[in-house]
């Protein structure tokens, strides 16, 4: 071989290698500097139609549901609605004496009959409950749609405000709804909230409530839960989007700063990749660390493209997508807890549009309950089944943009790794890990092709692993037993108690 081709070659070889490194995205995480501690994740417990009954379904089918959600998506927050129908009227026209005798926490109905007066008695779901208690569910929060109409000057659940001359009324309900659900349901709620979505009036039970009102409210409904010795949080305000203003001194001046435990805030985008949104979600988390509250997402779902289309629910496309949200509101709000909207529903991906769908994580087959996961609980899933609870997030970075990274350390010091390739091609990428691990990482993945599959498992040597993620995908590494459990203990309660000699008549929300 003559000098000019051995030097072309070798000029080739070394241009191809350059390529190559080019074309490696550099993954490096910084273990050593930390963010929050993730506590977990969840959903809203859908209030069963009055169509459905659990006791016609297959055992295997009901425990298949319950075993999906607490012990394979492993969620731990459940969410529940205000029974809006536990105080139908006034106790006894006295907030300072509370009279539990005439709490019925088994009507939540939104519902009114022509006469104003709330329209039978509705079943909290109590199955639902204590399947999922006994899966270790067992953080509860409850947002306030709207409490009795007797409290609002609307005088009906849908829409008007407080009254401000029936605050501690409002006040002795909250407290009272607790007492109850503590009595006689055997139900420990966790966490309250005062309004939901308090900024506009929707066609649903609602509460508008304009800052002065919101602010003049905390301080009573805190007061109050604290006299009936309640360790009730309140979270709030629960706007429909991040929104920075609903966390800074109108809504809650320092002096009321007390009275609120957590920043809690929902999140309709509108695109289907959120980066517009992104500005606020980390104002969002800014505001909140500044004035030293944790942030949570307590409601996300219609993950629609500009314009309201929502014809992809149940697409692998809305997985993916739902991926992005949940990594925006971790990395860029810094969320400790995370929760979506319905956990389940039992209408088919075309009813109502796919209003339906694009809410739900799990449609159940309402003619033998089998429970059929969507490309969304699998994308989920790669988050919330591998970032156990106390885990803290840790600094992270990508030399691509368009592949994203977040990574989390155990409290036993294991790691997971979550990486979403929004590029349709595969990416090679090369992990470093300042704190030296080594070991062995299972790899699971979420594409068009995988549902979050384990995939084999990577050697971790020195803290460094290359590997080639799949295209549009979310692959998650995992060091750890799973079989473990989670790091941080939960509640040590007893399960929530079924109702006993109480007529109850099953009604759709």
């Amino acid at each position: 071989m003559n000098k000019p081709t051995t030097i072309l070659l070798t000029t080739l070889l070394f241009l191809s290698a350059l390529s190559v490194r080019a074309q490696t995205v550099a993954i490096d995480i910084d273990t050593g500097t930390r963010y929050q501690t993730v506590k977990g994740f969840g959903g809203f417990l859908k209030i069963i139609p009055w169509w459905l009954k659990w006791e016609k379904y297959s055992q295997a089918n009901k425990e298949r549901l319950f075993d999906l959600l607490a012990n394979d998506l492993r969620i731990r927050y459940l969410r529940l609605p205000f029974p809006a129908g536990i105080e139908a009227e006034n106790d006894n026209n006295d907030p300072q004496r509370l009279d539990l005798s005439r709490f019925d926490p088994y009507r939540i109905s939104w519902r009114e009959n022509d006469t104003g007066k709330y329209d039978g008695e509705v079943n909290v779901d109590i199955y639902a409950l204590q399947q999922l208690w006994q899966r270790g569910v067992r953080h509860l929060l409850m947002s306030t749609w709207s409490p009795a109409a007797w409290l609002k000057d609307s005088q009906s659940v849908y829409g008007g405000r407080i009254k401000p001359e029936l605050r501690e009324e409002y006040a002795e309900m909250i407290a009272g709804t607790v007492l109850s659900y503590r009595a006689r349901l055997g139900i420990e709620i966790d966490y309250i909230s005062l309004y939901n979505e308090p900024e506009f009036f929707v066609g649903y039970a609602h509460t508008e409530a304009r800052p002065e009102e919101y602010r003049a409210l905390l301080p009573i409904v805190k007061t109050r839960l604290i006299r009936e010795g309640l360790t009730t949080k309140i979270f709030g305000p629960e706007p429909g989007d991040p929104k920075a203003e609903f966390f800074g001194t109108n809504w809650i001046p320092d002096d009321r700063l007390a009275s609120i435990d957590i920043f809690a805030f929902h999140h309709y985008p509108r695109f289907f990749n959120d980066y517009p949104e992104i500005g606020r979600l980390q104002e969002v988390g800014r505001v909140a660390r500044e004035r030293g509250k944790p942030a949570w997402q307590t409601e996300i779902s219609n993950l629609q493209s500009s314009g309201g289309d929502i014809s992809r629910a149940d697409t692998f496309d809305e997985g993916l997508a739902l991926g992005q949200h949940l990594h925006n509101a971790l990395v860029h709000a810094g969320v400790e807890v995370w929760t979506w909207w319905k956990l389940y529903d039992f209408h088919p991906t075309q009813a109502y549009g796919g209003r339906p769908a694009a809410q739900r994580l799990i449609y159940i087959n309402p003619d033998n309950g089998q429970p059929n996961p969507s490309p969304k609980y699998y994308a989920m899933r790669q988050f919330s089944r591998f970032i156990t609870s106390g885990s803290v997030r840790v600094r992270s970075q990508s030399s691509n943009q368009n592949v994203l990274v977040s990574a989390y350390r155990h409290e036993n010091g294991n790691t997971t790794i979550i990486v979403i390739n929004k590029e349709s091609s595969s990416r090679q990428i090369a992990v470093t890990l300042s704190a030296g691990d080594s070991g062995e990482m299972q790899v699971y993945e979420f594409s068009s092709q995988v549902n979050g599959r384990n995939t084999g498992a990577i050697t971790l040597q020195n803290g460094r692993f290359s590997y080639r993620v799949s295209g549009r995908s979310i692959t998650t590494f995992f060091a750890g037993d799973l079989q473990a459990g989670d790091n941080q203990p939960q509640p040590d309660r007893s399960p929530p108690r079924a109702p006993s000699n109480v007529r109850i008549r099953l009604q759709e929300n």
